[in-house]
């Protein structure tokens, strides 16, 4: 699991691969939505800077690690999964913002 530290260091992206719905209903400070299940992911992951450091969420954990292997296959190599999903951050403090 990443650490507070990882994700909080400059140039990091935090990716929130949860569907526009989830990610309505709040994220991480400065988090991109991308859904992973979205017929686009790929493209969108294309545009993204592979030499940028990553650091990926969900809701529970898993669709983040489909995330992930995604990322390798397209040649990311500065990628970290936030483990646990929102339950786990916002546990250890982390508020979800632009909730609507």
């Amino acid at each position: 699991m990443a650490s507070a530290a990882e994700v909080a260091k400059d140039g990091v992206v935090v990716i929130d691969v949860r569907t526009p719905a989830e990610y309505a209903t709040g994220y991480l400070r400065d988090a991109v939505n991308m859904d992973v299940q979205a017929s686009d992911f790929g493209a969108r992951l294309a545009e993204l800077d592979v030499s940028k450091s990553y650091a990926v969420y969900c809701q529970s954990g898993h669709r983040s690690e489909l995330a992930l292997e995604q990322f390798a296959a397209a040649g990311f190599t500065h990628v970290v999964d936030l483990a646990g999903g929102v339950p786990t951050w916002t546990a250890q403090g982390y508020a979800l913002v632009g909730a609507s």
